[in-house]
């Protein structure tokens, strides 16, 4: 039996400024933010613009967060081989090695709230839902990691213990239990939550901007619902010992190197597990030479200078894990400056639900069906997305399976987004603006 094909792609919206909006999304590829001024190359890195609407509201009763096209560019640039058509929800999980081998050796670097990240991560937890993780490509600020530095492991609260930290408190904007402000506190300083943190949108349930909401959080996931961070251990990669406050539950194998350092029984030692925002691991991030849970590049390692990591030193409570410029390892004192570089996972699946056409854009229509049986009857098409207000059709035209044209058979308005066709065939829809300053 015959078909009559109808499609709508990019190629027939001739809507030029629409077609520069697109390109502005997804056609900067390798032109991109640098992880540090000795690596910068537009050849190292894939670049998606930044991925929230400018005037969005996540508190909204149907709201649009995201950026439809520059969400369309990320999760593009997530496809691997073979998965060219494949839909958000049947990605398969891939490490950084696996995005750079789908991105002819590029790193992701995407924007979001003016801040570059880079995609460490992509994987389908339990739940179904897709997460990408996204680690800050470069620091912005430095802490010290904690305000005191000793080995006293069987403190009540360690001084390279993560979860009662200073930088996770402060610079990180957690709340949660505070930090051990002194050696041999028994007791916790805490520190508010700020709204006019840099971190607040991605810390916070909500930050306001008059009646918008510009919290991020129904669109993380905590790492208490990321099954790897529950028992991660660097032993699987080298022959270190265990690092405190690698895996929030516990890791697996345990070799701690004292068994005072294993904190895991400390009062809060785990509610880390909890924050949106958290530094990274050892064992996740690797270093120079150990590929490390996400298989990350060097350039994505490294930072211009020495960044923090939350694992704690494996034999020493008075120091704690960074990454150097050359994506080495290095142990540092808790009071050293250092730069800070949280990461998040984002839920990819909840904020494919929120996107939306940037102020002043339009956003293309689409057809639910592409294809109908042929029964010698007209066949009804509809425009998805369809405004008329904004958009009409100019034209419809057909091709045979011959290729020869169809003269006869279409029916279309050009406010109406129901077209029809009797002929079988190919179609091509044309729309134009009616507004010439949208986009």
């Amino acid at each position: 039996m015959q078909k009559i094909k109808y499609r709508i792609i990019e190629i027939i919206i001739i809507i030029g400024i629409l077609i520069s909006a697109l390109c502005g999304a997804l056609c900067n590829t390798g032109h991109a933010f640098a992880f540090n001024s000795s690596n910068m190359s537009d050849s190292t890195t894939v670049s998606v613009d930044e991925l929230l609407l400018e005037k969005y509201d996540s508190g909204a009763t149907s709201p649009k967060v995201f950026h439809d096209k520059t969400f369309a560019a990320l999760v593009d640039a997530l496809r691997g081989a073979g998965e060219e058509d494949a839909q958000l929800a049947d990605l398969s999980n891939k490490d950084a090695q696996a995005i750079r081998d789908a991105n002819d050796g590029k790193d992701i670097v995407v924007t979001i709230d003016g801040k570059q990240w880079t995609v460490t991560d992509l994987r389908k937890l339990d739940s179904g839902q897709i997460i990408a993780t996204m680690w800050l490509a470069k620091g912005t600020e430095t802490s010290q990691w904690n305000l005191w530095s000793a080995h006293t492991p069987t403190d009540a609260y360690p001084s390279n213990m993560y979860s009662t930290s200073y930088i996770r408190a402060n610079a990180l904007n957690s709340g949660g239990c505070g930090y051990v402000a002194t050696q041999g506190a028994t007791t916790l300083t805490q520190i508010a939550q700020s709204t006019d943190h840099q971190y607040a949108k991605f810390t916070m349930p909500s930050v306001k901007d008059g009646d918008r909401e510009l919290s991020l959080l129904d669109y993380i996931v905590q790492p208490k619902d990321v099954a790897y961070q529950e028992t991660e251990e660097i032993s699987k990669f080298n022959t270190y010992s265990t690092m405190p406050n690698d895996a929030w539950g516990t890791p697996i194998p345990e070799n701690y190197y004292y068994p005072e350092m294993n904190y895991s029984q400390k009062s809060y030692y785990a509610e880390w597990a909890n924050d949106y925002l958290w530094l990274p691991s050892l064992t996740e991030a690797g270093y120079s030479g150990i590929t490390g849970i996400w298989n990350l590049s060097n350039n994505q390692r490294s930072n211009g200078t020495n960044s923090w990591l939350r694992s704690g030193g494996g034999d020493a409570a008075q120091v704690a894990c960074t990454l150097n410029n050359s994506g080495g390892i290095a142990a540092e004192s808790l009071t050293k400056a250092c730069d800070v570089r949280p990461a998040f996972h984002l839920d990819l699946t909840a904020a494919s639900q929120v996107t939306g056409a940037a102020e002043g854009e339009i956003s293309a229509p689409s057809l639910g069906d592409t294809q109908k049986e042929y029964d010698a009857t007209a066949q009804t098409f509809t425009l998805q997305d369809f405004d008329a207000t904004k958009i009409k059709i100019t034209s419809v035209t057909g091709k045979d399976n011959e290729g020869n044209t169809i003269a006869d058979g279409i029916t279309f308005t050009e406010n109406n987004a129901a077209i029809a066709a009797r002929n079988a065939g190919t179609y091509t829809v044309t729309l134009d603006l009616l507004d010439k300053d949208n986009t």
